[in-house]
């Protein structure tokens, strides 16, 4: 059905842009990158076994970004991954993890259209529908590895002037980064143990993000909510001059619902704990002409 829909709005787009299709599909933005991949493992197990494994592996990714008509343009990302000289036994974890937990050959190299969004913008209002890779305090693109993460769903920003901007979004469904399949969100974090988590295979998530940025206040407020599930709340604030900037970043996450009675279960994957998770940063940056001096701590853990 979710295929359906989004074809369907494709396809009145172009209706909708016929007179200027050529230019809308021919004229647009072609970019690739390339990207040499190399990471080595050692491990110790508890039952004292030492592993060791390494990877090679190549990357690309292929952009395409149509000319804006009527505030519209379609953006596509295909990557793909390319591992060689691998050694006789490959852990999944250096090259292809996500797929190697569902039982695909993690050395296989693979393809996917991580990217195909319809984006429309203008001065008020940008939003968009379909795969896309996104940052978030709670979901990471994790631009670090082989490929970034994506994620499918839709998002709504609405700009409340030149300094504050309040985002709306639904995320069905993850790409992890060494993967090529798109998995429900909740199923990607909780996997065999989603339905005795949340008491059904799959939930979608819903965030709310309010940004705030001038030449001295940032305010960041992102809250991620998934029935049954989790409530994930970030708070940045952060204040600058010409001599410092301070910074104070808060994470707080907790299970609600369905999660937050079966988590209690002595016999649950948690052995009876819910989640109930509070981090706190705190950060300073002095600065004088060139030199800085940075100094930060958290509690127990940095938000990242």
């Amino acid at each position: 059905m979710k295929s359906v829909v989004f074809l369907l709005i494709f396809f009145v787009t172009l209706l909708h842009t016929s007179q200027k299709l050529p230019d809308f599909l021919s004229n647009g933005e072609l970019s690739a990158k390339i990207k040499y991949y190399y990471i080595e493992t050692n491990k110790k197990f508890e039952s004292h076994e030492v592993t060791s494994s390494h990877s090679h592996a190549v990357g690309m990714q292929i952009n395409y970004i149509t000319p804006q008509i009527y505030n519209i343009k379609l953006h596509s990302t295909l990557m793909t991954t390319q591992g060689f000289l691998l050694p006789k036994s490959v852990e999944s974890s250096t090259l292809a993890q996500d797929n190697g937990r569902r039982g695909y050959n993690p050395t296989k190299s693979f393809g996917v259209i991580a990217e195909f969004n319809l984006n429309y913008e203008d001065d008020n209002v940008n939003v968009w529908y379909g795969r896309k890779v996104i940052t978030t305090p709670m979901i990471g693109a994790k631009e670090v590895r082989m490929l970034p993460s994506s994620v499918y769903g839709t998002s709504s920003t609405f700009f409340v002037n030149d300094t504050t901007a309040v985002t709306l979004s639904y995320i069905e469904s993850f790409k992890q980064r060494s993967s090529n399949d798109f998995i429900n969100i909740v199923k990607h974090a909780l996997g065999e143990d989603t339905q005795s988590i949340i008491g059904k295979d799959e939930q979608s998530v819903v965030l709310v993000d309010i940004l705030h940025v001038d030449d001295i206040y940032t305010l960041h407020l992102n809250n991620l909510y998934s029935e049954n599930f989790i409530n994930s709340a970030y708070l940045e604030l952060r204040y600058k001059n010409d001599f410092y900037t301070l910074e104070g970043q808060v994470v707080s996450q907790k299970s609600i619902g369905n999660a937050d009675k079966n988590l209690d279960k002595v016999d649950s994957v948690t052995k009876g704990n819910k989640i109930n998770s509070n981090a706190i940063g705190i950060r300073s940056i002095y600065t004088y002409k060139e030199s800085s001096i940075d100094i930060g701590g958290c509690q127990p853990s940095c938000p990242s």
